[in-house]
């Protein structure tokens, strides 16, 4: 008579070593997906978090290198204001993107075409005239 207890004798596939389950010709990494899936997850953040630091890298040397342009803008358009006594009225500031703006008077319309004149030389004629659309000749009022 067999006694229920007998497992070797109810189930010959079974081991007595019931601490090792037994193998089912599966290899251990299909066995355990969670890490091909952590590291899948792993990789897929490292590549996200690369292309968004080039992105942030990009935007951040525009704004440095347009701040950078306004520095050397205002520097040489402030010498040539500070030289002559006609521009005094004249201040420069800077517009979002690095632009150089001028606003104030010039006291005639020859004092603003020479102002004109020297700005479009220092920065070049495209960024000249949105730098001096907010000069104007004759006295403030």
């Amino acid at each position: 008579m067999i006694k229920l207890t007998d497992r070797a004798a109810l189930d010959p596939s079974w081991q007595h070593n019931e601490a090792r389950p037994p193998d089912s010709g599966m290899s251990k990494a299909s066995r355990t997906p969670g890490y091909a899936a952590l590291i899948t997850i792993f990789l897929m953040g490292a590549i996200l978090g690369a292309v968004v630091g080039a992105v942030l890298g990009a935007i951040l040397i525009s704004n440095a290198s347009s701040h950078l342009r306004y520095v050397e803008d205002h520097d040489a358009i402030a010498r040539v204001l500070k030289k002559d006594a006609a521009f005094k009225d004249v201040l420069i500031y800077e517009e979002s993107g690095g632009v150089t703006c001028l606003v104030g008077t010039v006291p005639t319309v020859a004092d603003g075409r020479r102002l004109r004149e020297v700005v479009t030389r220092l920065i070049g004629e495209s960024r000249a005239g949105r730098a001096m659309a907010s000069v104007s000749a004759g006295s403030r009022r």
